[in-house]
């Protein structure tokens, strides 16, 4: 972070290659994060913004494999298991990123 700027010839590039890899600088996509979702749900409601509530029914799949045999006899319903085959290769190319402002933490 100390020499962005000369790295990224001020700002005109986001990655910098070097001989043992690149690196870079990027924005994360935008995220929501919550704090008191009982208060937010409640402030939603009260301000009509129901669009911002979702509300989803679905099976719950996890109980149903806790309870295979009574699962079964629904019908429609089927329990199964099936063997893999698994190869892992011993090198792996991996990207590692970090927030910018950890890292000037980290830096300090």
């Amino acid at each position: 972070e100390a020499h962005r700027d000369e790295l990224t010839n001020s700002g005109k590039r986001k990655t910098v290659e070097v001989p043992t890899g690149t690196f870079g600088w990027r924005m994360t996509p935008p995220s929501v994060t919550l704090r008191g979702v009982e208060s937010i749900l409640k402030s939603l409601k009260s301000l009509k913004l129901k669009r911002f509530i979702r509300t989803k029914e679905e099976i719950d799949k996890e109980a149903m494999l806790k309870e295979p045999e009574t699962a079964k006899t629904v019908k429609g319903v089927s329990i199964g298991q099936h063997e893999e085959f698994v190869a892992k290769p011993t090198e792996l190319e991996v990207e590692v990123a970090i927030q910018v402002d950890k890292l000037k933490k980290a830096a300090a």
